[in-house]
């Protein structure tokens, strides 16, 4: 005889084939999900994050590579205007005063000014690289003469620049009264001083 219930066997029995294999079914969906959801699932939100990191990564380098690359054109455009600087404009000693006051009087008598004084003053600024020498200029003539001096001596004099003009129409006479101040860019060094000065009437001319 057999060892087995009757009914045990009887409730084997009743279960129907399609609802083992549904049962089956569920059980192995189950068990998908849950290994997709814990296997599956993680592993690619981490490839997802190592890719948008190295995404990230690569953008930062791009970028530096950019300001690199600008730091490197900055300062190669810089040494080239450091040497246009160098090579188109030769400063002087201060020592040097008198020459430079009768050549702006040469250039001021060249445009048609006649030329009253020119005056140079102390230096005013002393740094490591340069001084500065003031320089006044009072003559009289016409606007367009007074514009002819300013172009030729802006092409010749690359070491003097104008701070200030003022030109007043004569009372009672044609012409101007016009008088420049002019800043001198020396070496540095000594003071132009009061040795140094030179006054240059245009009628000595």
């Amino acid at each position: 005889m057999s060892d087995v219930n009757p009914n045990v066997q009887r409730a084997t029995r009743s279960v129907p084939p399609k609802v083992v294999h549904v049962v089956g079914g569920a059980i192995g969906l189950a068990l998908g999900a849950a290994f997709v959801m814990m296997v599956l699932m993680p592993v690619q939100a981490r490839q997802a994050q190592a890719q948008s990191d190295g995404n990230k990564l690569a953008e930062a380098r791009a970028s530096l590579a950019d300001k690199d690359r600008k730091i490197v054109v900055g300062r190669a455009e810089l040494a080239g205007l450091r040497q246009q600087l160098d090579s188109s404009v030769q400063l002087q000693s201060s020592e040097n005063v008198n020459r430079v006051v009768q050549n702006v009087t040469d250039a001021a008598i060249k445009a048609g000014l006649s030329v009253a004084e020119v005056t140079p003053g102390d230096k005013e600024r002393e740094s490591r690289e340069y001084g500065i020498v003031p320089i006044q200029l009072t003559a009289t003539g016409t606007f367009a003469q007074t514009l002819n001096f300013l172009h030729a001596s802006n092409g010749e004099f690359r070491d003097i620049a104008t701070r200030g003009i003022h030109v007043r129409r004569r009372d009672g006479a044609a012409g101007v009264d016009v008088k420049l101040d002019l800043a001198w860019y020396t070496l540095p060094g000594r003071e132009a001083g009061s040795n140094g000065r030179s006054d240059r009437a245009g009628a000595a001319r």
